[in-house]
């Protein structure tokens, strides 16, 4: 009985390492290299009609500014990542409260992932195409133009009103997960960003955790 016992066992353990080599190891999971030290918001519409998408940029408002408080004191991706997976249902029910409050019948979906992306450039700073981590926001069918930024490290502050030092950015489509392609959104969006100086905080501030963990 105990020999039985002690096989399964065995058998169990030796499953769970072949699940986690895999994982590890999967060209659909992995991540590519610009992608590891950053996650980025996906905001899915509805749909491409004119209320659906005024709606996408109302819960694309909040779920910044809250994630915002919420990474204060983040060091690093994983720990931004853990912060996320901890609070999703939370970020959900924020999401969930602007559909509500702009009395739409459909509500929201989030979950954190590994996705595609296409090429993007953030003033100075450009990400190549490839599978980057992100929290990913579906609201209603899904079915809209979308729009993202980089959520962590900040590098996305979405202002109510163009003012100074506010640059449009345009979001151009990205494949859903179904293999089509949302329509474009062409729409300038007002995001305000602080690129080189948010980007070399993070990054000198991370070789540096790096570097006392080493030594």
């Amino acid at each position: 009985m105990l020999k039985a016992a002690r096989s399964a066992l065995f058998v169990t353990a030796l499953a769970v390492a072949a699940l986690f080599v895999y994982h590890a190891h999967s060209p659909a999971l992995a991540l590519s290299p610009a992608g590891r030290d950053l996650i980025r918001l996906h905001v899915v519409a509805n749909s491409d009609s004119p209320a659906d998408q005024a709606v996408k940029l109302k819960v694309r408002d909040r779920i910044v500014a809250e994630t915002g408080a919420l990474f204060r004191g983040a060091e690093s991706e994983p720990e931004a990542e853990l912060l996320l997976t901890t609070h999703l249902s939370e970020i959900q029910q924020v999401a969930d409260r602007v559909l509500q409050a702009e009395g739409v019948s459909y509500r929201s979906h989030t979950e954190v992932g590994v996705y595609e992306f296409p090429e993007r450039s953030y003033g100075t700073l450009s990400l190549p195409a490839g599978r980057y981590r992100a929290l990913r926001v579906v609201l209603g069918a899904g079915k809209g133009a979308n729009w993202w930024c980089v959520l962590f490290p900040p590098l996305c502050f979405v202002d109510a009103s163009v003012g100074q030092g506010v640059a449009p950015v345009t979001s151009p489509a990205l494949g859903t997960a179904g293999g089509t392609t949302a329509p474009t959104e062409s729409r300038p969006v007002a995001v305000r960003f602080k690129l080189a100086e948010l980007w070399q905080r993070f990054t000198h501030r991370h070789t540096l955790a790096s570097t006392s963990r080493t030594n």
